[in-house]
């Protein structure tokens, strides 16, 4: 199974309809046996009996003070997040916290069913804004990624998908996910009525199907599945080369 870091970055105003599309992506995995998941919550930090009875904790990054910057629109001016920064600030937290989830592990000698995600999708609350000339974010409906030191960082605003109806609203940033999941695992754009078929419009997203097309789903199974296949056969000759070790030592 492979699993992904999901972050808000934001104000509580859209926290729910942010979890309910986040909710929606992981049912719509595992209904299709689409071996990826959201993860949510930081790892529980003990190992044992009462492991399962702690509470677990959002993963909500709080932006600092002065973080954001005001830019004048034909709607008037508009707060907004620097994409280079979020971007910053999102490789930082997935350094940071694939560290301590190593050392939890290590700690209490605990074999992790899964690799730790290498992978972050961070939605933000507001637009997001570039300083890059070649780059026009605001109008932007769909997100950006970056490879970080074989890091993915994926940072995705939930603003111009905003409806006052949160089952739309949340409609569509649950395809807005699963348009960056597929990229994640190497989908490219779609010319078919697909989430991978980027939109130039809200319209034009709003009538796009919930779903991959039967040639992006196949695709995505496919390599999703090969990275998977790699990592057993890795894992597995890892135990062979440790059983080896310890029949020569003995």
């Amino acid at each position: 199974m492979k699993t992904v870091w999901f972050v808000y970055i934001g104000n509580n105003s859209y926290r729910d309809v942010v979890f309910y599309a986040y909710t929606d992506v992981n049912k719509y995995l595992a209904e299709n046996n689409i071996p990826i998941r959201l993860i949510f919550h930081h790892p529980r930090v003990r190992a044992g009996e009462n492991a399962e009875n702690m509470p677990e904790k959002d993963i909500i990054l709080e932006s600092k003070p002065g973080f954001t910057i005001t830019i004048n629109t034909g709607k008037g001016k508009v707060v907004a997040y620097p994409l280079e920064g979020i971007l910053d600030v999102l490789y930082g937290w997935l350094v940071k916290t694939r560290h301590e989830v190593q050392e939890i592990y290590e700690m209490h000698q605990i074999e992790p069913d899964d690799e730790i995600p290498d992978t972050v999708i961070g939605v933000v609350s507001f637009p997001l804004v570039t300083r890059n000339p070649y780059l026009d974010f605001y109008e932007k409906f769909l997100g950006i990624q970056k490879k970080v030191s074989g890091l993915n960082i994926i940072a995705v605003s939930v603003s111009p998908f905003y409806h006052p109806n949160k089952l739309k609203f949340s409609n569509r940033i649950f395809k807005a996910i699963l348009h960056e999941l597929g990229h994640a695992f190497g989908l490219d754009h779609c010319s078919e009525n697909c989430v991978m078929n980027p939109p130039s419009t809200i319209e034009e997203w709003d009538s796009r199907v919930p779903d991959f097309c039967p040639k992006c789903f196949l695709e995505l199974k496919r390599n999703v599945e090969w990275k998977e296949n790699k990592r057993d056969n890795t894992s597995l000759q890892r135990g062979e080369e440790d059983r080896e070790s310890s029949s020569k030592d003995a």
